[in-house]
């Protein structure tokens, strides 16, 4: 649905001297860290995670194709991971499976919050008690650009649940940040503050043992 040119930049050179993880976190008060691709350099994801452990501080994190391309070293940084947002096809990438249903219940067993999506087919979310599946948030919307779909979707969820809410509202208010983002050219306009009142969808809950 879009096809993106990438140039990096100066993100392919960063290393871990880039960055001073114990003092801002020392600094700062901080609850949550979301992380997405760092472009496969997994020294900083170490001391990013070892630190934010130390801490108590809870880490969300959007693996890219640069880390899901080595999938032993993203496994071995799970146990630190509180949400693990992914889509269908880089679940695949770490576990197999056919269905987001089953992917996500493989992933479960790494991390205690795993959400997966795809396209147009909707998403789930599971955790140690529930199984959340949601379909398209306005399925009659027009599309205008897909970028930027899972990323809004992801850290739409992430808000949420940072913020106590339950599966089913976390993944609806993600769902909705999702579809409207989609509305536009680009990744960030028609991004939601929160506040919006949401329109019905339709969203399944059943235990997570199901």
């Amino acid at each position: 649905e879009r096809t993106i040119l990438t140039y990096r930049g100066c993100g392919i050179h960063l290393k871990k001297s880039d960055f001073d993880i114990s003092r801002i976190l020392d600094e700062v008060k901080i609850d949550w860290i979301y992380i997405t691709s760092l472009a496969g350099h997994f020294a900083i994801y170490d001391e990013i995670f070892r630190e934010a452990s130390e801490r108590g501080v809870k880490i969300a994190w959007n693996p890219g194709v640069l880390e899901l391309s080595h999938p032993d070293k993203v496994k071995a940084l799970l146990p630190d991971v509180e949400v693990l947002s992914i889509n269908k096809e880089e679940a695949q990438m770490l576990v197999g499976g056919e269905t987001i249903e089953e992917l996500s219940r493989k992933l479960r067993n790494f991390v205690p919050v795993v959400i997966v999506t795809d396209g147009r087919n909707g998403s789930v979310a599971i955790d140690k008690t529930s199984f959340v599946q949601a379909g398209l948030y306005d399925p009659v919307s027009k599309r205008v650009d897909a970028t930027g779909a899972g990323d809004s979707f992801a850290s739409g969820f992430v808000a949420k649940y940072a913020a106590d809410e339950n599966l089913k509202k976390a993944i609806h208010f993600a769902s909705a940040n999702s579809a409207n983002v989609v509305q536009y050219i680009g990744s960030k306009p028609g991004i939601l503050t929160g506040s919006e009142k949401l329109e019905s969808m339709d969203i399944a809950v059943r235990p997570a043992n199901y």
